[in-house]
């Protein structure tokens, strides 16, 4: 999928490079297409605005300068274009150009760090691992609860016990990436005793292209895929070889916190006020999207090259009303997040606990409900 947005160079993406092989030339996650709704509407006034020597300074009329970690999963790529009218609702403005994206985690983070962003869109099992570091971040918004990919086997591979057989060989990213953690999560959910890492047989594939490939010619009997690459797949092979073991977004609920808002501490300390409208816009914009397919397909259309095809579009925004993929309830809970925690330090990539005061900015998160709460009064 690609927007009316420029990859950062040295990201690890060419600019106007197209995917190629049979997958759609466009992700399938509905929160893609929403955040295209979504992030230049979450420029606003106030804020801190660049002050040439990569720390930042405080600004009164300054946007707020978001960094995008795109990723090499569906969910990663949010917040990439859009919904200035939306914004407007709660006193933001801006553009795209405060918009900076990357395909990797790393490299949008160490922008942020710099002083070069103020918020930042990323997986929660990467900001955790961050935090846990040391590094000077907060969670204050959540953006994606869950997936609408779905886990499929071929061949003798129906079942979540079927991963435990060494001689079906499992596609998936490394720890802390979108197939692992919700994978992870769902052998959580299910009780199965077991997790990613303990599976016998593993292909490492960070990009989604290849985890459908390896599937496609036999390297490998079960992934994490969108149900657009389900359908390539039974093309391939045949749909009686192409088993739906679980749809991830049906079996985790709102369990899961998939993708989130981020920022400095002291950048929030600073702007409490600003990030509450921040947060508030983009999940009012959910909602609206969330409620209305045709104003879901007219940002998709604008900014979405080469365009989606509707029946596609309407699937997509169907998953999203009868599993709210798109968050819409600012706050985080403390048995939400430990449940998150879990399954991240499950993965490997968090060594222990980590305590919920250290991770949320509550204080945000309760300023964008009562801001939320105004304006659905007056509504």
């Amino acid at each position: 999928m690609y927007l009316h947005l420029p990859v950062q160079k040295g990201s690890g993406m060419a600019n106007g490079t197209k995917p190629t092989g049979t997958r759609p030339q466009w992700r399938s996650s509905p929160a893609f297409i929403m955040a295209a709704f979504v992030a230049t509407a979450l420029t606003g006034c106030g804020g801190t605005v660049d002050s040439g020597d990569g720390q930042g300074a405080s600004g009164s009329d300054g946007p707020v300068r978001i960094v995008v970690n795109s990723g090499a999963t569906p969910g990663d790529v949010v917040a990439v274009s859009a919904a200035i009218e939306n914004g407007a609702d709660f006193g933001l403005k801006g553009s795209p150009d405060d918009i900076k994206r990357f395909d990797s985690h790393s490299t949008a983070t160490q922008v942020l760090l710099s002083g070069r962003g103020d918020v930042i869109s990323g997986s929660l099992a990467s900001t955790l691992k961050l935090i846990e570091q040391g590094q000077d971040i907060k969670v204050f918004c959540p953006i994606q609860n869950a997936t609408e990919e779905v886990l499929v086997g071929t061949g003798d591979v129906r079942t979540v016990e079927d991963l435990k057989d060494p001689k079906n060989r499992l596609a998936v990213d490394s720890p802390g990436g979108g197939a692992d953690f919700f994978l992870n999560f769902l052998l959580n959910v299910e009780d199965a005793g077991f997790t990613v890492k303990d599976i016998p047989s593993k292909i490492i594939l960070e990009d989604g292209d290849q985890r459908l490939s390896a599937m496609q010619n036999g390297e490998a009997a079960a992934s994490i895929l969108a149900f657009q690459e389900v359908e390539f797949l039974k093309q391939a092979r045949g749909a009686d070889d192409v088993h739906e073991i679980k749809i991830l977004a049906e079996a985790l609920g709102d369990q899961s916190i998939y993708v989130a808002w981020g920022a400095q501490s002291s950048w929030l300390a600073q702007n409490k006020d600003l990030a509450a409208r921040f947060c508030a816009s983009a999940l009012d914009a959910h909602r609206k999207i969330g409620q209305d397919f045709n104003s879901y397909k007219t940002i998709a259309d604008k900014y979405i090259v080469p365009p989606v095809p509707e029946k596609d579009l309407k699937q997509l925004w169907d998953l999203n009303d009868e599993y709210t993929v798109w968050a819409t309830d600012p706050m985080i809970s403390e048995e939400q997040l430990k449940a998150n925690i879990k399954v991240v330090a499950e993965s490997g990539l968090l060594n222990g606990e980590l305590a919920y005061e250290d991770v949320v900015d509550t204080e945000v998160m309760e300023a964008a409900a009562e801001i939320l709460q105004k304006k659905g009064s007056n509504q």
